[in-house]
């Protein structure tokens, strides 16, 4: 495909970059926006390129948006931080405009939301367009019992990672999300996470993925999972452009009451001390046993080397040991206490029938009626609905039951009392890694915030990325630690498109 306005000077270029080059005049925002959308057709939809798989929808009205910032720039009218900055969407997020919202399933292809959920409209106040909406895990994976790894009906199978397109994993939920960044889709993009979603996708295709404390990012106007974990967060090319989104959508949401939390945060921002900060005199934690054990050659050698790195520039590295969440992984049958799928299967049965309730153009208003919806129109099912029998099962009154609070309580207990918070308290850590993949959910469940950043890359296994989590409500500490072990980190891995 011949590009007319994607060219190497915006090429995977951070949001830094981008506002530079809008100030000096040397791009405009229309020209931004051609020419994410030449790529999103290179890549997405021709028929001889890799169709990725990664945009669901564009906004049909980003063009003249972004001709309204670069006529407001040329006046002197600079709206916020994020000004002529085009960003993509999680397809669970609303936007009161002529995009829809489906969560990546078949039966939500005609839902419009009435008005922009909170966020969207925080980025819509510090200038950012809104670009489109990206591909996710069908309803977060509660669809079918067994399903491909970010699976969606509407697009008809997964997205593809731009590294290893038929051999690694796209990620879940927010697969489209950093597909898009990692492939240069938009300049950034924002996910949810409710136990890895940011984490996972963000880890297997190379990019930097920021997920707040639980509270700072309002849900309000977000297909919901449980209010106790869901958090929205950025997908970025750098922890700078993290956290630049984070000034923008940490915010205090009178309609989503846990948001109390964002007030904290009014004054300064998330860039303060960014650049300044070292790694000299950090705890820094990182959990072993079993973690390693489950990972490849590969990302243990690029960990090992990232923690070398560390070491030599001042940081303290302490094996973390009698890490509950580990023990349970490498001696399950050793451990009647497990993570399970209980609360979440519970907290989404209730969350999920009150989103449809207030519903007004789908063609059911509960779960009942969806899944009896979903047997009138097999074509829309292909895998089937078996996730969604088993939740419906669970019955009207599904989190007032006692299971749901013992279950809850015993996840608290693993993941933070005997997990993060113990670790972090008892080794008096700045921050605690979690390497590979299988900690994922740990973090979501305690509620602590985490970032994951590139550290390697490997020919037969893609991207490699290390997950910091920091303390409850310590975000911008932990943003200021994950861009110190940015600066010393390999550069970030770039697909071959």
């Amino acid at each position: 495909m011949y590009y007319h306005f994607y060219h190497e000077d915006i090429m995977q270029k951070s949001i830094g970059e981008l506002l530079s080059m809008l100030e000096a005049g040397t791009i405009s925002s229309e020209e931004l926006v051609w020419a994410y959308a030449e790529r999103i057709a290179a890549l997405d939809q021709a028929a001889d390129g890799p169709q990725l798989g990664a945009v669901r929808e564009l906004n049909p009205d980003a063009f003249q948006i972004a001709r309204e910032r670069d006529w407001e720039r040329r006046t002197g009218v600079i709206r916020g931080p994020l000004h002529g900055i085009p960003i993509l969407l999680k397809d669970t997020i609303d936007t009161g405009d002529k995009m829809h919202t489906t969560c990546g399933a078949a039966a939500f292809r005609d839902h419009r939301a009435e008005e922009d959920a909170f966020i969207v409209k925080k980025l819509r106040e510090a200038g950012a367009i809104i670009l489109g909406k990206n591909y996710c895990s069908e309803l977060y994976g509660f669809n079918a019992l067994e399903k491909p790894n970010g699976y969606s009906s509407l697009l008809g199978g997964s997205p593809k990672n731009p590294f290893l397109p038929d051999r690694l994993i796209p990620g879940g939920s927010s697969g489209g999300s950093a597909i898009s960044v990692a492939a240069d889709m938009a300049a950034a993009s924002i996910g949810t996470e409710t136990a890895g979603s940011i984490f996972e996708p963000a880890y297997v295709n190379g990019v930097v993925g920021y997920k707040p404390t639980v509270g700072l990012t309002s849900r309000s106007g977000i297909l919901p999972v449980m209010m106790c974990q869901d958090t929205a967060g950025p997908l970025t090319r750098t922890v700078e452009d993290a956290a630049r989104l984070a000034d923008v959508i940490v915010a205090r949401d009178e309609a989503d009451p846990d948001t109390i939390r964002a007030s904290v945060f009014e004054e300064g921002s998330f860039l303060d001390g960014l650049e300044e900060e070292s790694l000299n005199g950090k705890r820094i934690g990182i959990v072993k046993e079993a973690y390693y054990a489950n990972m490849g050659v590969t990302a243990r050698s690029c960990t090992d080397r990232a923690l070398d790195v560390f070491r030599l520039n001042g940081a303290r590295i302490v094996e973390v040991e009698n890490f509950l969440p580990a023990q349970i992984l490498s001696s399950p049958n050793q451990h009647p206490e497990r993570l399970g799928s209980e609360v979440m299967d519970r907290a989404f049965k209730v969350r999920f029938d009150h989103y449809l309730s207030r519903q007004k153009d789908l063609p059911f208003g509960s779960l009942k009626e969806l899944i009896a919806w979903n047997k009138e129109h097999p074509e829309c099912i292909p895998l089937g609905q078996g996730y969604l029998e088993l939740i419906e099962s669970l019955g009207d009154q599904a989190v007032m039951a006692p299971e749901f609070t013992a279950a809850r309580m015993n996840d608290l207990d693993i993941c933070g009392t005997r997990g993060i918070w113990g670790a972090m308290e008892h080794y008096r850590l700045d921050a605690l890694i979690l390497p590979g993949l299988d900690g994922q959910a740990i973090a979501a469940t305690a509620g602590n915030p985490t970032i994951t950043i590139p550290v390697g890359y490997g020919k037969e296994t893609g991207p490699v990325g290390i997950t910091l989590v920091g303390e409850l409500m310590g975000d911008r500490e932990l943003l200021r630690i994950a861009r110190a072990c940015e600066k010393l980190l390999p550069k970030r891995p770039l697909p071959e498109m």
